[in-house]
Formats: structure tokens, C-alpha cells, sequence
């Protein structure tokens, strides 16, 4: 059985190997030889569809002379088929890194919370149109819309690679009021979403973790809500910033984390050309860092991060009203014990007024006068009355509050 089957698999293998090398070379054979192979491949079909042995035996021989002598040339050994095909698997990779989408890791937190340190996300190359590298576009897109997140060439340092959130479009006018984002002196909607945000910090250049807090507040610019963190250490309110005038062909941004970021307030202001601008970024792919999982090290792997989309923890306008949206957030941080409940503020106390001298006097004691006394009790010395001692002003509001953020800074640091 085993002698049957072999004849009739090398032509079956012969037909597929000859049908595949017609078929990719079909202008180099012309139009006569290619009749000739795809008839002597019917004969072949037919021979393999009959199971006579004779028949198989005079198709394999004659489909084998018409390969050696029209296909012997065009046939690819296993390396070079396999060459290409790595090729083509790299110049893909290169293509779709190139135009389509590209992964990014961040190694601050500047963008804390939306992006955590040790955050891998993926960037849409093709969110703003095509472009080659150096700026050059291929085909035009959409301009950057306000509050999105996008990935940027660094214009004050060749080759360092950016990311940031979009505040402003050419032709703004922003300012910020305790840190709080103006366009054209319009202020934008802000809530307070938490007094206190517990995260871990990352300085990429010590390779050290350290943890850190802040004020959570829920902002909406351009129709898109997103999370932003300012310092619980710094007094409020902060002082104002601006105004930053956007120029026609650049973009403003600014780092989620106000008071550890880097972004366009810093060294005077400066905006990002729109040819500078890689693309938007989407979707965490993966995230490793302080508070993951994993049996050796502090670090570990994020799985409740994987596969979040940037802003996807926020709920975003026309579902629910501002506060309703900072109120569902501060209770899903809250069940991830890493924001608590906004608390009142304490009262300051106040240090008690000093009471007249005359009201001293009349609170104190009286003595009994000698002439006063009986003539049967004797007169003894008044005892000298020691000072009374100075009342300790209680401390006021605004030191019980340093001494809190001190406390804190010794903690983050």
C-alpha cells in the first residue's frame, strides 16, 4: 500500500509546486508555455483523480520534463523563500511602526494619573495624517483636538521623544489661575475629586521609586474629561501663569501632574509644531512598575492596566454631569485604596484674647486683711504669690497646616 501511495504523492506534490510557480511568474512564461503547463496539469488532476498507477506514472513524467526545461529557473530553495518571507515580515513591521502605530514607554510621571510610570502605551501614527520621519507629510489629517493626549519630538532637544496634553490650538490665548486652564480668560470646568491621591514616582535617571500625593481634580477642555494632580506641599492658590499665545501652526501642552512636569509653562513657554507631532496615544498595551504583581522585587506587572484605554477610567461628557463623574472616579480610586474621601476642613483655632489687668485682679483670690482678723487668731506673713505663668498662644489655622505638609514632604521624600 505503502508503494501505491508514493507515485501518486509526488505528483500531487509536482502539481502544487508547478501551479505555484505558474501562478507567480506568469508574465516571464508568456502565454504559449503557460497553455502548455496548465494543460499538462489537467492531465496530472485527472491522473490523481483516476488511481491508475500507469497513468500517474506517464503524468508525473512528462509534468517533470516540462518543469526542468520551462520552470527549473524560477524554482526558489527553502533558504531563499524563507529569506523572503522574513523580509517581507520586517519591511511590514518597519511600515506599520512607521505610519500606523508605534509603542511608547513612560519614564516619568509627569502624566500622573492618567499615565503611570513604567505605563507601555500605544500611539495612532495615523491619528494627524502620514508623515515620514523628519516631517515630511504624505497624506494631511486632522488637527489635534483639545484635551488629547499625543506623543511629540521634544523642539528644545533633538531626538528626545515627549508626551503631553494638548491645552492649546494656534491662535489661543491660555492662562492659568492656580493652575487652572483659561482660554481666551474663559475659565475651563474643574471638581475637586479627592483632597489626597496616593501614587508611586519614578525618576528614570536614579532609577528610584518613591511615593507621593496630591489633590485630585476632574477637568473637561474640548469636549474630554481627564484626571489632573496638583501638589498637596505648594500653597494655594498658585500663582498665575501666562498668558501663552499660541502661533498658527503649533500646539500648547500641558503634563497632568501640574506641578512635576516639564510642558509648555516651563523656560519662558514654548509650543509644539504640528510637523513635530507623532501621533495620539490610545490604549495602554502594558504596565510594569511599584504596586504590580510579581514574585521577586518590588515591581511588578499592572494587569488591572493592561489594555486601558488613555482617559478610560474618567467618564466623559453626556453620560453623566461633571460632579457625578468625580464622584463615580473618587469611588472606583477609593476601592483601589488610592484616593480617600474629600474631608471638611478643620476650623483653625484661635489663641484666646488676654483678659484686662483690672479683670485679673478681681479673679484672683482675696487675702484677709490683719486689722479683719479675730484678736484670739494670730497674724501670719502673706506668702508671696509667684507670677503666673504665660499663657502658650494656641497654634493657629495655618501652622497646624504646615506642619501636616511637612510631615507629608518627609514622607515623599
Amino acid at each position: 500500500m505503502a508503494r501505491r501511495q508514493r507515485p501518486h504523492q509526488h505528483l500531487a506534490d509536482l502539481l502544487a509546486e508547478t501551479r505555484r510557480i505558474a501562478r507567480r511568474n506568469k508574465r516571464k512564461l508568456g502565454s504559449h508555455l503557460l497553455a502548455e503547463i496548465t494543460a499538462l496539469q489537467g492531465e496530472a488532476k485527472n491522473a490523481l483523480a483516476s488511481g491508475d498507477e500507469a497513468r500517474i506514472a506517464r503524468a508525473t513524467a512528462a509534468l517533470e520534463s516540462a518543469a526542468s526545461k520551462h520552470l527549473e529557473g524560477l524554482r526558489r530553495s527553502f533558504a531563499r523563500e524563507a529569506f523572503e518571507m522574513v523580509l517581507v515580515a520586517l519591511l511590514l513591521a518597519v511600515a506599520v511602526r512607521l505610519f500606523v502605530v508605534e509603542a511608547f514607554r513612560i519614564p516619568s510621571g509627569s502624566m500622573v494619573p492618567t499615565l503611570l510610570p513604567g505605563d507601555v502605551v500605544l500611539v495612532d501614527k495615523s491619528a494627524y495624517g502620514v508623515r515620514l520621519p523628519g516631517g515630511t507629510e504624505l497624506l494631511p489629517g486632522a488637527l489635534p483636538a483639545r484635551g488629547e493626549v499625543i506623543v511629540f519630538e521634544n523642539p528644545a532637544q533633538a531626538g528626545e521623544v515627549m508626551i503631553k496634553r494638548v491645552a492649546g490650538l494656534p491662535g489661543d490665548v491660555i492662562t492659568l489661575v492656580d493652575e487652572r486652564v483659561h482660554i481666551g480668560g474663559l475659565a475651563q470646568p474643574r471638581q475637586l475629586v479627592a483632597e489626597r491621591f496616593d501614587y508611586w514616582n519614578y525618576r528614570d535617571e536614579l532609577r528610584y521609586w518613591h511615593p507621593q500625593s496630591g489633590n485630585l481634580y476632574l477637568e473637561e477642555l474640548g469636549g474630554r474629561r481627564y484626571a489632573t494632580i496638583h501638589s498637596r506641599l505648594l500653597p494655594r492658590p498658585r500663582p498665575g501663569e501666562g498668558p501663552f499665545e499660541v502661533p498658527a501652526g503649533h500646539l500648547f501642552v500641558l503634563g497632568d501632574n501640574r506641578d512635576d512636569s516639564a510642558d509648555g509653562r516651563t523656560d519662558g513657554g514654548w509650543y509644539v509644531p504640528l510637523a513635530a507631532v507623532r501621533g495620539r496615544a490610545s490604549i495602554v498595551a502594558l504596565s510594569w512598575g511599584r504596586g504590580g504583581l510579581w514574585p521577586w522585587g518590588d515591581e511588578g506587572l499592572r494587569f488591572g492596566r493592561i489594555l486601558r484605554a488613555v482617559d478610560g477610567q474618567v467618564v466623559q461628557p453626556g453620560a453623566l454631569p461633571l460632579h457625578d463623574a468625580a464622584a463615580s472616579l473618587r469611588l472606583a480610586l477609593e476601592e483601589e485604596g488610592v484616593a480617600g474621601p474629600a474631608a471638611p476642613p478643620e476650623p483653625p483655632a484661635v489663641a484666646p484674647a488676654p483678659a484686662p489687668e483690672r479683670e485679673r485682679q478681681e479673679l484672683r483670690p482675696s487675702r484677709p486683711r490683719p486689722d479683719a482678723l479675730p484678736a484670739s487668731a494670730p497674724v501670719e506673713p502673706a506668702a508671696e504669690e509667684a507670677p503666673a505663668p504665660a499663657e502658650a498662644p494656641a497654634p493657629s489655622g495655618a501652622g497646624s497646616e504646615q506642619q501636616r505638609d511637612g510631615a507629608d514632604g518627609l514622607a515623599a521624600a
